[in-house]
């Protein structure tokens, strides 16, 4: 057996995947339907009072439900069992309805951005049984730990009929950094491959971004032309050694991930492919006549970034990154609306902080708004981004502790730049890090980059240097930047407008998208038609104001915070009538 299988994978999820056994349907028989109830619920990221109001049954009996469950399933942890909740839920089955020919039906769609990542195992000859048994447990073991990727980056993924998977961000939840973190998984699960010396086996691997038509209350994605292509890189990919990717991806993906460009001849084999800079672009055609669009390989975790910042100088920071390594933590906030032009400039920091020598961590804040939850995603992107460090520990501390246990280990070799990708992530972090991990940090190596939104009096985009205690910081000192003209988006696709939305509750989801339909009336006119309880009402509007999309006026009214924010909801939320 390789030597390798042993290490790959860590031994709880070994004891789960052996609990599953590969057939969710035979496991789920073992367990009762109250059960499954509260594994789904578990699997949504609900804490256990809500469970309890939603089965309206008490929070004790829930507790024992879980006992029960982590006994049956050999699981230690809440996010163990929110892996296992996507094997042993399937979606229920629906029958559909027939609609009579002529009927019109008015049904919503949006364009959503989605990223595809596609794993493909092509079919071998192979003459050794134990060759054969060697490659199916490795790609069990390997499959399960994308499963942990996919939990900590929020995504979602199905099992292929060939032993792949399909991977996707964007729906039915989609975050401002989807293509980052497609990337990211990408690098790491090539990482895995690379180090365990498994190259034999041709796993390949394909990244496809692509606009898609989304219909409104749909919870699972079909046919999504991401897929398609995903797969056909994938396939691509299983003849070389590297990761392909379309030319859409290469384009949204931030300055930090480094790529080449594949010159494809006649056949794209790794005999007939020239790799470039994709600094030094020459467009040429493959595939389907008429499709132009460049090929990309993603490189490595350890390649030097090559996209150019278009923010200027930053030179102001080098005091900042002078006293990180002197050894005393620093916050930087980066405030702008809307929210994409954060991200841009946050990753334009980093990128300058590693020339200077720091090791970067890029950090995804998670959908989930329990802190538990938070923390276990960052601490596994942690694990992921710096394999080349022992970070393993033998005392049974909480997460919390493992996580700054592990910023500390890293620190102690060089600086760290933790950059933390979200729309206002600074609440999430302060959140997730609390008073005490705050503190914690201050003694710490870490230059901390973090987002929020900009005030609406501000007209720039600007950098505000809080200092190692982002609460207390009584000195505060602002840089406004000058924006650049950045082309972020494909046009149709407001990703960061759509990762607010999507983040909303369903009455500040109903409220904004009514109001943004008629935009020429008053807020609060429209606010009777909504058909909501008052309280609901209420708290749907304090929602839609703390996360800045409506701001109060004097006379208790409300209004959109500006007209391209108006105009940007109604386009995530528009009505077709069929015939």
């Amino acid at each position: 057996m390789l030597h390798s299988i042993k290490v790959c994978a860590r031994d709880d999820l070994f004891q789960l995947r052996e609990a599953l056994n590969a057939n969710p349907k035979k496991q789920s028989q073992s367990l009762t339907a109250r059960q499954l109830q509260v594994i789904g619920l578990v699997g949504q990221g609900l804490s256990n009072k809500e469970i309890a109001n939603e089965l309206k049954i008490s929070e004790g009996t829930v507790k024992q439900h879980i006992f029960a469950i982590f006994r049956l399933l050999n699981v230690s942890s809440r996010a163990k069992l929110a892996i296992a909740s996507q094997r042993l839920s399937p979606e229920s089955k629906v029958k559909p309805k027939r609609v009579a020919a002529g009927a019109q039906s008015s049904f919503g769609y949006s364009w959503r951005l989605i990223v595809a990542v596609a794993i493909s195992v092509p079919e071998l000859a192979m003459a050794e049984a134990v060759k054969v048994i060697e490659r199916k447990n490795y790609l069990d073991q390997l499959r399960f730990a994308v499963d942990e990727m996919v939990f900590a980056l929020d995504a979602n993924s199905m099992l292929l009929p060939d032993g792949g998977l399909l991977i996707w961000f964007g729906h039915p939840t989609s975050h401002i950094d989807d293509v980052d973190r497609a990337a990211l998984l990408v690098q790491s699960i090539r990482s895995r491959i690379e180090a365990d010396g498994v190259e034999e086996f041709h796993i390949g691997l394909g990244i496809s971004t692509q606009a898609e038509i989304v219909p409104a209350q749909t919870k699972v994605l079909t046919a999504a032309s991401a897929f398609q292509q995903a797969l056909s890189l994938a396939r691509k990919s299983s003849q070389l050694t590297l990761s392909l990717a379309n030319g859409l991806t290469e384009r949204l993906c931030s300055a930090s991930v480094p790529w080449l460009e594949l010159r494809p001849t006649a056949r794209l084999t790794s005999d007939s492919i020239q790799l470039r800079r994709s600094d030094d672009i020459n467009l040429s055609d493959h595939g389907r006549a008429g499709n132009k669009e460049n090929i990309y390989a993603i490189g490595n975790r350890a390649s030097t970034p090559i996209k150019q910042s278009q923010w200027g100088d930053l030179s102001f920071l080098k005091e900042v990154f002078q006293s990180v390594s002197g050894g005393v933590s620093q916050w930087l906030c980066v405030e702008s609306w809307p929210p994409s032009l954060a991200n841009s400039l946050l990753d334009a920091i980093a990128v300058d902080a590693t020339k200077a020598g720091f090791f970067p961590l890029k950090l995804h804040i998670p959908s989930a708004k329990r802190r538990d939850i938070i923390l276990g995603s960052l601490l596994t992107q942690v694990e992921i981004a710096a394999t080349q460090y022992d970070l393993s520990s033998s005392k049974p501390d909480s997460t919390l502790d493992r996580f700054l246990s592990s910023l500390w280990k890293i620190s102690t070799k060089a600086p760290v730049v933790l950059q933390v990708v979200g729309i206002q992530s600074l609440q999430a972090l302060k959140s997730a890090l609390g008073d005490r991990g705050i503190d914690r940090l201050v003694g710490l190596r870490v230059l901390v980059l973090v987002t929020d939104l900009r005030d609406i009096q501000k007209q720039q985009t600007s950098i505000r240097i809080l200092g190692p205690r982002p609460d207390n910081a009584v000195f505060t000192r602002i840089h406004t930047m000058a924006e650049p003209p950045l082309d972020l988006l494909p046009e149709g696709v407001l990703v960061d407008m759509q990762a607010m939305v999507d983040d909303l509750s369903p009455a500040a989801r109903q409220v904004i998208f009514a109001a943004a339909q008629t935009p020429e009336k008053a807020f609060n006119e429209l606010l009777p038609l909504v058909n909501l309880p008052r309280p609901v009402l209420q708290g749907a509007l304090q929602e839609l104001v703390s996360v800045g999309l409506i701001l109060p006026r004097d006379d208790h009214y409300f209004d959109f915070r500006d007209a391209l924010t108006a105009s940007a909801i109604a386009q995530l939320n528009k009505q077709v009538v069929s015939t």
